[in-house]
């Protein structure tokens, strides 16, 4: 039986820690190390970003700062921000569009 908690998401109720591994056959593994995107820092603190795949096959890297939403380029990031909030950004991809949504 689980205990009370009134703040676990209720998607996976048996869930109640998170553990930074990847699922194996024969149980848990290192996580892939981190890439250098060749792209300049970012101007704050990320807060959380995704990698997207769009319809035609593309990739499109977007991470949120407290100020901004910002797609990685070649070497720089773009400002894609409507508007910003210190609310964590939740991304999600609908076709060929991206968005991201204050959770």
């Amino acid at each position: 039986m689980l205990t009370f908690l009134p703040d676990a998401l209720d998607i996976a109720p048996e869930v109640l820690q998170a553990v930074s591994a990847v699922p194996t056959l024969r149980g848990y593994g290192t996580p892939p190390s981190g890439i250098d995107l060749g792209v300049a820092a970012l101007s704050g603190t990320s807060l959380g970003g995704a990698l997207l795949y769009t319809l035609s096959g593309g990739t499109r890297t977007i991470v949120g700062t407290a100020a901004k939403l910002e797609e990685a380029g070649a070497t720089t990031w773009t400002d894609v921000t409507r508007t910003a909030s210190p609310i964590p950004w939740a991304p999600i991809a609908g076709g060929s569009r991206s968005s991201a949504i204050r959770r």
